[in-house]
């Protein structure tokens, strides 16, 4: 999973869209890659944080109750290192 938060403090799960801008990522052994495209006429600069969550299938059965989608509650869930 991987997650942008914005400078308002807002997480927001990817792939995630807002007006003409969308944010995407692809993730194999060793590296992630987050991509951004803006189908308007101005690019929009990123200027938030990235997290990326690794976790095994395993590990999302023993969690089937957990919204993946909401950072926070990742977060709170797993306890993950800031």
């Amino acid at each position: 999973m991987a997650y942008l938060q914005e400078t308002n403090g807002e997480w927001y799960a990817l792939p995630f869209s807002r007006s003409t801008q969308n944010y995407f990522f692809w993730a194999k052994t060793g590296a992630v890659r987050i991509h951004s495209q803006n189908d308007g006429a101005s690019p929009i600069k990123f200027a938030g944080k990235v997290r990326v969550v690794a976790v095994t299938s395993e590990g999302m059965l023993h969690n089937l109750d957990l919204d993946w989608t909401d950072y926070e509650a990742v977060n709170n869930r797993l306890q993950l290192p800031e």
